[in-house]
């Protein structure tokens, strides 16, 4: 059965990359949701070999205006549907994914039980039926947080747990952009999640630079690695 044993790790990009997300996401329209699940999508493609398959997303459950000051936890998760074809620009899909991303949000009401009966996924304790990954947005920024005035400090509590394969959860500060990927122990080593950190920093570099190459042509690994994991080991030295 699937193991609950999770460990964390945290990615925080440099101020100028994370402005040049910021400038992409204004010129293009998009919402830095978009932009970073689009990252994670091509991170899961490379890593996976796969080029269609679904993550999961929490969504707020509010889409009525007279939810929006109830009290109460309305938020749930549901599948978001990842294929980066290999022959699409990435300007093509992102535009893709941000009107998949409107259609899902228009959806919000259909919950994950229903989407699983629909499927014919039945339930299970072990895990996602639909999806075993999961990206998230933080809509607000630890910095912001107030009770009756006075400014309160977010402390994390890291129970060691991790409810997916993997999950990665992106937040905005006044520093700039942040990721925490929260992964099962059972299934990753610690230096395996840590170079998916790096390549998902290399792939946000990528897009961010070009966006009239491939998901093909976009590298999942960044020049560092490449060259300390394959091309020093790879190099043949003669007398």
């Amino acid at each position: 059965g699937f193991s609950f044993s999770g460990g964390k790790l945290f990615l925080s990009l440099d101020a100028g990359l994370s402005a040049a997300c910021e400038s992409y996401c204004e010129k293009n329209e998009l919402s830095p949701y978009m932009l970073f699940m689009a990252a994670f999508g091509l991170l899961l493609s490379k890593i996976s070999g796969s080029s269609d398959f679904l993550v999961g997303t929490p969504v707020s459950g509010r889409s009525h205006e007279s939810l929006q000051n109830v009290l109460g936890a309305f938020i749930h998760t549901l599948p978001f549907r990842i294929s980066p074809g290999d022959g699409t620009t990435l300007r093509d899909w992102l535009m893709q994914i941000k009107t998949d991303v409107s259609d899902m949000l228009d959806h919000q009401d259909c919950t994950i039980e229903q989407l699983s009966s629909l499927f014919g996924a039945g339930r299970s304790l072990e895990g996602g039926t639909l999806y075993n990954t999961m990206f998230t947005y933080r809509p607000f920024s630890r910095d912001d947080l107030t009770f009756g005035g006075e400014r309160i400090t977010y402390l994390p509590v890291d129970t060691k747990t991790s409810k997916l394969d993997l999950t990665v959860e992106a937040e905005k500060s006044a520093e700039g952009f942040s990721f925490t990927f929260e992964y099962s122990t059972a299934l990753f080593a610690k230096d395996t999640i840590a170079l998916y950190l790096r390549s998902f920093e290399a792939i946000l570099r990528d897009i961010v630079a070009n966006d009239s190459r491939t998901a093909k042509d976009v590298s999942a690994i960044s020049a560092a690695d490449r060259f300390t994991l394959i091309e020093q080991p790879c190099h043949m030295r003669t007398p």
